[in-house]
């Protein structure tokens, strides 16, 4: 990757980091078609990465391909592949396809409480995917009580979690995104409210996630008669 940073390889010009993760990602398969262990796990980096570019056809078959060599490899019942399978039901659901996306995660969280520790972060962050692919097909009372019960563990838990506070705001941030879909406009409000000073002041990394809230603030406060 670094290599291909030559500008003489890119007819003169400085390539951008977007070139080169796109032709690392294109050279991946090739290069390491012997090597599946290595082409799994940098087809699931890749996956990552573009999804949190919000490039989600370039994801989804680096996802789809990560999940189908992690079960060669590993077998269903391995970390490696419930972490695929994630991956892909997130990607699913960002690509707007819920149906397919909660095919996929079911078998994530039969096996989750199993594979991942326990009150972990990862573990969490497993839960709160799917509650938002529940709500993404419309399984709305299903998805406020996995909201419900991860906030709950998040608020519980004894043990060190940082921006403790940020990922109980984020989660609720996201139940008020599922209750918009129910039309409970005044539920999503009250959680939007409180937690508006955190997503002012989100931590460096979750820029993204906060401004999403405060968008759909915006949205449910104009929906509600407040367009101020």
């Amino acid at each position: 990757l670094l290599g291909r940073a030559d500008p003489d390889l890119h007819g003169g010009k400085w390539p951008s980091a977007l070139d080169l993760l796109d032709e690392a990602a294109r050279d991946s398969k090739l290069r390491f078609r012997d090597e599946p262990v290595t082409e799994e796990r940098l087809a699931r980096l890749f996956a990552g990465i573009y999804r949190s570019l919000s490039r989600d056809s370039d994801a989804l078959p680096l996802a789809r391909r990560a999940l189908t060599l992690s079960t060669e490899l590993y077998g269903e019942n391995s970390v490696n592949t419930l972490r695929a399978r994630s991956l892909l039901a997130w990607v699913l659901y960002w690509a707007d396809d819920f149906t397919e996306a909660a095919s996929v995660m079911q078998p994530v969280m039969a096996r989750a409480p199993k594979l991942l520790p326990a009150k972990s972060p990862e573990l969490f962050e497993t839960q709160l995917r799917y509650a938002n692919i529940l709500a993404g097909v419309y399984r709305i009372d299903e998805s406020e009580a996995q909201f419900r019960a991860v906030i709950r563990e998040l608020q519980g838990t004894s043990e060190p979690l940082p921006n403790r506070a940020w990922r109980i705001a984020d989660a609720e941030g996201d139940l008020a995104a599922a209750y918009t879909r129910a039309g409970r406009w005044q539920d999503a409000l009250d959680l939007l409210r409180k937690n508006a000073p955190l997503d002012a002041n989100p931590p460096a990394n979750d820029l993204k996630t906060a401004l999403n809230h405060q968008g759909n603030l915006i949205t449910v406060q104009n929906v509600l008669g407040d367009p101020r």
